[in-house]
């Protein structure tokens, strides 16, 4: 990727980026389906993926489906 043009390169990594996002904001959108879940959900920044909360707060969708 490095031999590709600036503009190239910027563009396909704001291409993963929404990816990322698309991801991300469905799999919150799932979680949240589950009733009493939504309060269990820790607060994610745009762009970051869902992944990066999970070691750092521990929980998992199984988890959350255990807890309510």
């Amino acid at each position: 990727m490095e031999d590709l043009p600036l503009e190239e390169r910027l563009n396909r990594s704001f291409d993963r980026q929404e990816k990322s996002e698309e991801k991300a904001l469905e799999l919150e959108k799932l979680i949240k389906s589950y009733r009493g879940a939504t309060p269990l959900m820790p607060a994610r920044k745009y762009g970051q993926p869902v992944e990066e909360l999970v070691p750092k707060f521990g929980i998992t969708l199984r988890s959350i489906i255990g807890h309510i």
